[in-house]
């Protein structure tokens, strides 16, 4: 975790590690681009978080999978053979896209 200063407001923002896909993300002053999954003792990104609306396949998150099971976390699975978020931490299921409306010439 880094602070980094805005030039213009004067805000700091705070730059995270996401220890599901490695990226930095801000998360501070009127910037939220984390979660934070409290009973997990991490905070992610928005865009990992989101992305994994239907469980997290724990064959492509080692480092999540170290964490976990370095601090006693047992996960539980779903139907489809996921790990399932601790209860009130889901993110929602995705929306359907509405169609695009054509212009008229």
């Amino acid at each position: 975790m880094c602070a980094i200063k805005d030039p213009k407001s004067g805000d700091y923002t705070f730059m995270f590690e996401c220890p599901m896909c490695g990226r930095g993300y801000r998360d501070g002053q009127h910037v939220y681009e984390g979660r934070t999954i409290g009973p997990w003792q991490i905070r992610i990104c928005q865009t990992c978080h989101v992305m994994n609306w239907d469980g997290i396949v724990e064959s492509h998150q080692p480092r999540l999978m170290e964490h976990l099971a370095k601090i006693g976390v047992k996960v539980d699975y779903n139907e489809s053979g996921f790990i399932k978020w601790p209860s009130g931490y889901e993110p929602p299921p995705p929306t359907p896209r509405q169609p695009r409306h054509r212009r008229m010439r």
